[in-house]
């Protein structure tokens, strides 16, 4: 149930404003899987990448979403929607050029203790 993470590759620039306001919507919305909370959540922005998207460097952006626990089919659409509208609006990026990418992580350690 711990230790989701979340990272945001984009080429644009994104404003500490901006940057804050998209913490905050994944911090609430990641309580759509069950069991996960802002509490366990990190996120890390990474903006201004050489990233490219069938063949373009036009706005485009890659999530990737790390969990310790699998999740329904149906749980991580519901997310990557979310996900996906938010960085969308936010940074004006088509919303067919955000990918999302989930990956189960075996093992996870906080405070040096592993779970």
């Amino acid at each position: 149930a711990f230790m989701p993470y979340i990272k945001l590759k984009t080429n644009v620039e994104i404003s500490k404003e901006k940057q804050v306001q998209l913490k905050d919507i994944f911090g609430k919305k990641i309580s759509l899987l069950p069991g996960k909370s802002e509490y366990y959540l990190m996120v890390e922005i990474e903006d201004q990448r050489a990233l490219y998207f069938q063949g373009s460097d036009s706005p485009c952006a890659i999530l990737e979403v790390k969990l310790y626990s699998p999740n329904s089919r149906a749980e991580t659409a519901s997310l990557s929607k979310v996900l996906t509208d938010s960085v969308s609006s936010s940074l004006q990026i088509d919303s067919d050029r955000i990918y999302v990418e989930y990956e189960l992580t075996p093992k996870w350690a906080m405070g040096g203790e592993e779970f």
